[in-house]
């Protein structure tokens, strides 16, 4: 049997006070997750101005050499290094979604370490799906890190690895899953994921629709000279009188300015930073 209510939410996601009445959250966890969303993707636009606020955040590729696992987004954070880029993420998440937590007027405290817990569950099941015999997945692949074979599921099979985790954890120890289940809210991460990927999606088409050269018509071929061929004369009729037509006169529109828009490479470069530095 499902332990969530039937609004969706966990029964200890809202706090209730000593004597079991609940206590009403600042915001709601729709516009929570607005917020968050547009922070963190204002953070990503600032690289238009040439300013990287979200370059330090940790990167995940394909390995066999766990050293080699972790790296950054850009290399100006490069004396991090992957373990440090772990940490600044870890921390920074943490820090937002505790915030978050004090807006939903959630135990802070207790939310921390349960989130700690569930973030560092999910990174290692993360990173073991990026180990290259389950994401490897082209032949120069499987040659570039001296494999002979690969389940080829690509980095997403960290996925099942988390899946497996939680099965795990979820049958197994009961105590621990009842403990980590503040920090357990997939409905707030999925909504600040959409808000994030709604922005990057609207940054990308409106620099495509801007960098996209625009299509030159087809020349039309020239018409065939019409061949020359005698034909007895023929009784030619009278020309009929021209029918009264009822459509209006076509008028040409008049041509709008053309509208300033910002330069391309802006925009090609923000939504650059956002799957880069966010994604």
């Amino acid at each position: 049997m499902s332990s969530t209510t039937e609004s969706g939410h966990w029964p200890s996601a809202t706090p209730q006070r000593a004597d079991n009445v609940e206590i009403a959250p600042l915001v709601s966890e729709d516009w929570l997750s607005v917020v968050i969303g547009l922070f963190i993707f204002v953070l990503a636009l600032a690289g238009i101005a040439n300013l990287d606020l979200i370059g330090w955040a940790v990167t995940t590729s394909v390995w066999t050499d766990p050293g080699k696992a972790l790296g950054l987004s850009r290399k100006a954070y490069a004396s991090l290094g992957g373990a440090g880029a772990l940490v600044a993420t870890y921390v920074a998440l943490l820090v937002v979604l505790s915030g978050a937590a004090v807006a939903l007027k959630s135990d802070v405290k207790k939310f921390a370490l349960a989130f700690t817990a569930v973030f560092w569950i999910a990174y290692a099941s993360w990173i073991v799906g990026s180990y290259a015999s389950f994401a490897a997945v082209t032949p120069a692949d499987l040659q570039k890190f001296g494999i002979s074979w690969s389940l080829k599921l690509t980095n997403e099979g960290g996925f099942i690895f988390a899946l497996v985790a939680g099965l795990i954890i979820g049958n197994v120890f009961p105590r621990f899953a009842e403990w980590i289940k503040d920090a357990v809210r997939p409905e707030l991460y999925i909504k600040v994921a959409i808000v994030i990927l709604g922005g990057f999606f609207a940054v990308t088409a409106r620099a495509s629709s801007i960098s996209t050269p625009p299509t030159t018509p087809h020349p039309t071929a020239a018409p065939l000279s019409p061949r020359t061929v005698s034909r007895p004369p023929t009784h030619t009729p009278p020309p009929l009188a021209p029918a009264h037509s009822s459509r209006r006169p076509q008028h040409p529109r008049p041509s709008l300015p053309p509208r300033e828009v910002p330069p391309p490479s802006l925009l090609l470069r923000a939504s650059r930073r956002i799957v880069e530095g966010v994604f």
